[in-house]
């Protein structure tokens, strides 16, 4: 029972903090997006730069206030979940409401503002010149694009990661009813994979998250399915 109580209090905990998981995850992702984004973007208009200056433009960019930026993308992203969407919580519930989110959100007129008042910012600080804000400004609908277009690849990736974690989630399940443990390794280590790669989502993690205990505690026993009463009424937490 103790054992049960144990792995209930962790998935408890997991479910409590999804919220805060799903806030660093989005963050994580539209920090590399905007970096790439802008990467190519002053590559574009500055095609001989030195990538010392890009990185110099780009840090001073991202110091005149889009770092910071970012973190108020992700919440007014969550805002717009729980006001449009009716999402209670604040917690994404799916791919298709972060999708919906992003496309009605306003998020890349959101990230135009911050890129002006970055640039300015920067340029006033001295960080980068007028000739090179002007330049950017001025081609700043690239910029945009690039970035509209890797967020929405982005999402489209997230679907097919989920797809996947059902997918062997199943597999596994399937496996373990055989009691073929060998087969169990193989799709738990397929799972994992597609995990580290997902956004956090209770369902589809909670489940992938019940399924790693059980298959630790198969694995511990050497592939003996033959488990105690205590052990069985952790399974039942699958249904």
């Amino acid at each position: 029972m103790e054992l049960a109580l144990n792995i209930n209090n962790n998935l408890r905990e997991f479910i409590d903090n999804i919220g805060e998981l799903q806030e660093r995850f989005l963050e994580s992702n539209f920090y590399k997006i905007l970096n790439s984004g802008l990467d190519l973007g002053i590559q574009l208009i500055m095609p001989d730069i030195i990538q010392d200056q890009l990185i110099d433009i780009k840090n001073a960019i991202f110091e005149g206030g889009l770092k910071n930026g970012v973190n108020t993308l992700v919440e007014n992203l969550k805002d717009f979940g729980k006001s449009a969407l009716g999402i209670v919580t604040g917690n994404f519930e799916n791919i298709s409401q972060i999708q919906i989110a992003v496309k009605k959100g306003g998020i890349i007129d959101s990230i135009s503002n911050l890129i002006d008042k970055a640039l300015d910012k920067a340029s006033k600080n001295g960080k980068i010149n007028s000739n090179i804000k002007k330049a950017i400004k001025n081609s700043k609908n690239s910029i945009l694009k690039t970035i509209n277009d890797s967020i929405s690849e982005s999402l489209d990736n997230q679907v097919k990661y989920l797809e996947k974690v059902d997918e062997y989630n199943n597999k596994w399940q399937e496996y373990f009813n055989n009691k073929d443990f060998e087969g169990m390794e193989k799709a738990y280590k397929n799972l994992k994979k597609y995990i580290e790669k997902c956004i956090p989502l209770e369902k589809t993690i909670t489940t992938a998250r019940k399924i790693e205990n059980i298959h630790s505690m198969v694995k511990k026993n050497n592939g003996d399915f033959n488990i105690s009463s205590e052990e069985l009424e952790l399974l039942e937490l699958l249904k």
